[in-house]
């Protein structure tokens, strides 16, 4: 048995022995009998990793899984020393989130752990990778979109990103893999709205509010006598002949004991 599986130590023997003399790696080696002993399709990887550049057309997904996922966020605060009370956090926004992981290109197709059975060449895969460093500095090409990460799996991870950091390397004795650690940044779209696009103003009422005076107090109709209009008529227009016109404007009535003018 080999590691608890079907694999006895004879094939194991056998399988190290053919793989070091083909100038195979162990961890190719090791692979090949773990898929042998697990029968091969019965492997199920529910994990997929996508990154999608909608400018460009292109679509990477990531041949091997990356052993470990790493997503931070964090929280934007001031602090602020109240007297008697000491200090006190106040937050002032989300910060961006991270989303960084390690994983190599393969330079050959491993069922049992690569998760598609045409991976894209390692110099092809980490070209892509260094392409997208130049996002947003090529003004020529007009490349001024972010791209698209997806990570299924427990976090379901599904944003808008930009690459911000890319290490890639070769390990010896595993000739033509490249592995490789990204960091990938939250990216938020920021919507600056146009003057044309702004409310319109209300328009300021131009009708003239009327002018109002306290109606006299005398007896005789509703407005006073015809001599209490002719006196408000000649203190405001200069005339008392204007008398009737303060009746007309008020036929309807006063305003809680007021004259229109």
């Amino acid at each position: 048995m080999f590691g608890g599986i079907g694999i006895t130590s004879y094939r194991a023997k056998n399988a190290l022995l053919d793989g070091l003399a083909k100038g195979q790696g162990l961890g190719k080696i090791a692979g090949g009998l773990l898929n042998e002993a697990l029968g091969g399709s019965n492997f199920v990887n529910t994990v997929s990793c996508f990154i999608i550049d909608s400018q460009t057309g292109i679509e990477l997904q990531l041949p091997v899984n990356p052993e470990k996922i790493t997503v931070k966020w964090g929280r934007k605060t001031e602090t602020v020393n109240i007297l008697n009370l000491g200090e006190v956090d106040f937050t002032t926004g989300d910060k961006l989130t991270e989303v960084s992981f390690e994983s190599f290109f393969p330079q050959e197709y491993v069922p049992t752990y690569c998760v598609t059975a045409t991976p894209p060449t390692p110099t092809s895969a980490d070209a892509v990778m260094n392409a997208w460093k130049s996002r947003f500095q090529e003004p020529v090409k007009g490349l001024k979109e972010p791209v698209q990460l997806i990570i299924t799996g427990a976090q379901d991870i599904n944003m808008n990103v930009l690459l911000t950091n890319y290490e890639s390397y070769e390990k010896g004795g595993e000739p033509g893999d490249i592995y490789y650690s990204a960091t990938f940044r939250e990216w938020r779209e920021i919507y600056v709205r146009k003057e044309s696009e702004e409310s319109p103003k209300a328009r300021p009422n131009l009708k003239p509010r009327p002018r109002l005076v306290k109606m006299p107090a005398v007896a005789g109709g509703i407005f006073g006598t015809q001599e209490g209009l002719w006196k408000i008529a000649k203190q405001h227009f200069g005339n008392g002949e204007s008398w009737g016109q303060i009746a007309k404007k008020n036929a309807a009535g006063a305003v809680k004991g007021m004259l229109r003018l």
